[in-house]
């Protein structure tokens, strides 16, 4: 009998480490399934955030190919190209009145320094000069300036006006008064800015 309780002793030792052996290895499968789980929970979740976002992308795209929002998006861009056609119109035309006035001021200092240089000649040569009534001669500057004035107010004729403010401006510089410069200044000014009206 001690052979039999011998060998049943060490078959209960056995047995005690096959089931604490199997009891290691449920354990660490429990922790495994836990942790694959776990795993399986995390990549749900993102599966689940990403079919989200699909579906709301597939909301958005059909608004987006409308045809109102391709009709607001070109109302936008007409608008913005309306106004960028503005700003530039308004630049140009500034520009155009830079030009017109420079050319204007130009060509009138050329007939100022012809009529001066043609003074000086006559001056030198001892040529009397012509004398003319400088108060009548201002007095008609003064009926053209005004005339230039009836005309764009009243009649609305660009082209008489300026023809008007030009006559005042010869005559002006037939006179050669340089204190009348600022005035041949501010009808040349005129004559750019009513070439812009």
């Amino acid at each position: 009998m001690d052979d039999t309780e011998q060998f049943l002793k060490k078959l209960n030792r056995r047995t005690r480490f096959t089931q604490f052996l199997v009891w290691i290895a449920l354990f660490f499968t429990a922790v495994g399934i836990a942790a694959g789980y776990k795993n399986w929970l995390r990549i749900h979740e993102k599966a689940k955030a990403g079919l989200s976002g699909v579906t709301e992308i597939k909301k958005i795209i059909p608004e987006l190919a409308t045809k109102e929002a391709l009709k607001s998006l070109e109302r936008k861009v007409n608008k913005q190209l309306e106004n960028n056609t503005e700003h530039l119109d308004q630049a140009l035309k500034e520009l155009r009145q830079v030009q017109d006035s420079t050319q204007y001021i130009a060509d009138t200092v050329n007939n100022q320094v012809a009529a001066l240089t043609q003074q000086q000649h006559q001056s030198l040569t001892g040529t009397p000069m012509p004398q003319v009534n400088t108060d009548w001669q201002l007095m008609e500057v003064k009926f053209l300036l005004e005339t230039a004035n009836q005309l764009l107010t009243l009649k609305h004729d660009k082209q008489a006006a300026q023809q008007a403010l030009k006559s005042a401006d010869e005559l002006l510089l037939v006179m050669g008064s340089t204190d009348l410069l600022p005035v041949r200044k501010q009808i040349s000014q005129d004559i750019a800015v009513l070439s812009q009206y």
